[in-house]
């Protein structure tokens, strides 16, 4: 098992520069913080459309490595230099569906489109493989192409759709698709 601060990998992305791949600790959350805060004023496609608190990431922090010991998270967060630029993870579900994982990934503007994305997927789907865990489901938002493009290249299937399922400043009611990989039969 991956414990927090574990280097998973040393990744070269396409335009050459160099990342850490590796689990988080509670000392990243200066990071975290500034990581969230940053997505949501960027205006990225993730649930959160609010600045977060100090306190607020650290209970968010705290939860996600707890479960990450517990075996319940795999975690691989993207690190160039000490700055948190690219955030994934896979949640185990609970009860009769604890062998599906719930998949969530992140990356900083100026940080896509570089293979990054790509290395931790392919580190997370191997690491929830070897937990033992049979399906991965997500949630995507049917206008991101760029993240939908990304699962079907792993062999994610779309399930449905939710129509108008968030709204956007700009761009109105957007829907949410479901997509699901099984790992093993």
């Amino acid at each position: 098992m991956t414990m927090t601060g574990d280097i998973i990998e040393e990744f070269t992305a396409k335009d050459g520069r160099k990342f850490i791949l590796r689990v988080p600790t509670i000392n990243d959350l200066s990071t975290y913080l500034d990581f969230i805060n940053e997505l949501v004023r960027e205006g990225a496609e993730i649930e959160q459309n609010e600045e977060q608190t100090y306190e607020r990431e650290g209970e968010y922090l705290k939860e996600k490595l707890e479960k990450i010991a517990s075996g319940d998270e795999i975690s691989v967060s993207a690190f160039l230099n000490d700055k948190l630029v690219g955030d994934a993870e896979i949640v185990r579900n609970p009860g009769r569906s604890f062998t599906t994982g719930t998949l969530g990934i992140s990356l900083l503007e100026g940080y896509r489109d570089i293979g990054l994305g790509t290395e931790m997927m392919k580190i997370l789907l191997e690491k929830a493989k070897e937990a033992g865990y049979r399906m991965v489901i997500l949630n995507v938002y049917a206008d991101n192409l760029r993240a939908i493009h990304l699962y079907e290249k792993f062999g994610f299937v779309k399930a449905g759709t939710i129509p108008k399922y968030a709204y956007f400043e700009g761009k109105g009611f957007v829907d949410s698709i479901t997509m699901y990989k099984f790992l093993q039969e």
